[in-house]
């Protein structure tokens, strides 16, 4: 596959068809042109705020347009996004700070005063800024860049993207609990984003709500396939996701053609379950994907006659691989007993296997190794940990996902657990290609 950019996707969405609606919310639609002309003159305010590329850029901001156009300013001017949920606690947000050794921090004014410590910036509705090398010291002896600075900017040429630059570094506690930071590059994030929206046929006049924070992978279908397919996308508010019903009702408002969300949240049984599955079957869905979790399959059976026109789909992966096994439910996966499988590898990542049980045990089980383009580039500043976790081989990087799994009857595999102290990270696992 050829390697692009993220960012490419929205300058060519915004050349093919200008006037498409790329967002749309409450407040009315913006169109892909207004999409890359936001994000352009961010990304001029970026490169005036001291950001070069490689660079890492921390984005603290509510979902919204904002959000969206900051995170392509920053690929745009080959930096690499580093986003921190806008309602973390205050400890967390200056850890994930402080470990990205960002160069700047774009925050609205008062939860910048929150994550720096700094007075008067209240003033700033979103501000940029400036933290200097490393990344740390007192901010307010920088010049703050007010988001509404309006400079000139002009499109980069198709050569100044960089193809081979990280694109994001997200944050994930791991079993510790301590923010550990996943660096994914351009290569791996648009293999996956070209995959799904073939996978899932995107097109312009699809609407992809976005629904899981941009500190999570889940968010990468949402920014990114919808931009390459020119779909529109709409902000799902967290406040709508307290409860099946209200998120239910937020998707069929939406108008959403695809959504992309942990099973839960759809699933999660609910006096008023009924309800939230009637506002589906009223919208216009094409495809559910879920991801991140397991699949109550007993919901999920009392929904699917609900929802007969709807393809629903399983995707699997960590943070570190993305999404890197894909399956679509049918109707005799519902009934049967048992978990739902996690299908078989996607088009770009390699399988291998750790067996860990007994000669003769069926189904043999072991730890999944994940090779190819979306496997991460390292864990940032991490480098022992990055050592353990990837094992080279024959010129490929494989991941050792701690994740046991297990072929079924079908010779899909199905996930089982998490890996336990049986395999160690130091021992060389036997090998079998999927």
């Amino acid at each position: 596959m050829t390697a692009r950019h993220l960012a490419a996707y929205l300058l060519e969405a915004a050349e093919r068809a200008g006037d498409s609606p790329a967002y749309a919310d409450a407040k009315g639609v913006r169109s892909y042109r207004d999409y890359r002309d936001e994000s352009l003159r961010v990304a001029a305010l970026l490169t005036d705020a001291g950001v070069v590329a490689g660079d890492r850029v921390c984005i603290a901001l509510p979902k919204g347009f904002p959000l969206y156009a900051t995170i392509h300013a920053a690929l745009l001017v080959n930096a690499c996004y580093v986003p921190i949920d806008y309602t973390t606690p205050v400890e967390r947000g200056r850890a994930i700070l402080t470990d990205a050794a960002a160069r700047v921090l774009v925050t609205t004014g008062p939860n910048l005063t929150r994550l720096l410590g700094t007075d008067g910036d209240d003033k700033y509705d979103i501000a940029i800024v400036p933290l200097g090398p490393p990344g740390h010291g007192d901010a307010t002896a920088h010049r703050t860049v007010a988001w509404s600075a309006t400079p000139r900017s002009e499109p980069p040429g198709a050569g100044s993207l960089d193809p081979d630059a990280e694109a994001y570094v997200l944050y994930t506690s791991g079993s510790t609990g301590t923010p550990k930071g996943v660096v994914q590059s351009q290569r791996s994030a648009t293999a996956f984003a070209e995959w799904a929206s073939v996978e899932l046929d995107l097109g312009p006049t699809d609407v992809v709500p976005q629904v899981a924070s941009v500190t999570f992978d889940l968010s990468v279908f949402d920014l990114f396939a919808a931009t390459r397919a020119g779909a529109c996308l709409t902000p799902i508010a967290e406040g709508s996701m307290v409860s099946p019903v209200t998120f239910c009702r937020a998707v069929a408002r939406s108008g959403a053609t695809v959504l992309y969300c942990v099973p839960s949240l759809v699933l999660r049984e609910t006096r008023g379950q009924a309800f939230a599955w009637q506002d589906l079957a009223g919208a216009g869905l094409r495809h559910i994907v879920f991801a991140g979790e397991p699949i109550d399959k007993p919901a999920l059976r009392r929904l699917r006659p609900q929802i007969p026109g709807v393809a629903i789909h399983n995707w699997f992966g960590p943070t570190e691989t993305n999404v890197c096994a894909f399956y679509r439910i049918s109707d005799a996966d519902l009934a049967e007993e048992g978990p739902m499988p996690i299908g078989r590898p996607c088009p770009y990542a390699r399988f291998e296997y750790a067996w860990d049980a007994p000669d003769g045990q069926e189904p043999p089980t072991g730890e999944l190794l994940v090779a190819g383009d979306t496997v991460l580039s390292a864990y940032w500043q991490r480098p022992a940990e990055t050592s353990e976790r990837i094992l080279a081989r024959d010129g490929e990087r494989f991941f050792r996902t701690g994740d046991y799994v297990h072929f079924n009857h079908r010779c899909d595999l199905v996930f089982v657990g998490r890996r336990d102290r049986r395999v160690e990270p130091d021992d060389d696992p036997p090998r079998r290609a999927g």
